[in-house]
């Protein structure tokens, strides 16, 4: 890559770029959380037909930026797309802190029993 002369660039300054190396337009995006995988390949949680519950659909995806994946098959127009969001490590506590379990009220049990 060449540059023509710039006065405000100066010898030893550091720069970044984007470079596009593919290019699609009127696709379907998704961000890549919504996307799951295992052995048996990659897959989102869809609305079923009576709306009662969500049913497991194996798609195929394309390009990728990094955030967000273009999908080439598997969803239809009006799909509902099931998301949970992934929190933060609730338990992350302060340094030293540990934790033996879960209480029934969801809350972790503290490894001396609460005392």
């Amino acid at each position: 890559m060449t540059l023509g002369y710039d006065e405000r660039l100066l010898e030893g300054m550091n720069g970044s770029a984007v470079i596009l190396t593919s290019k699609k337009e009127n696709v379907v995006l998704l961000p890549l959380d919504l996307i799951n995988e295992d052995a048996d390949g990659e897959y989102v949680f869809v609305k079923s037909a009576d709306g009662k519950s969500y049913d497991r659909a194996d798609i195929t995806t394309g390009l990728s930026d990094g955030t967000n994946a273009e999908v080439t098959s598997g969803l239809s127009a009006g799909d509902i797309i099931w998301y949970v969001s992934k929190p933060e490590n609730p338990y992350s506590g302060m340094p030293g802190m540990r934790y033996a379990g879960n209480r029934t009220d969801g809350e972790p049990t503290p490894a001396n029993g609460g005392e």
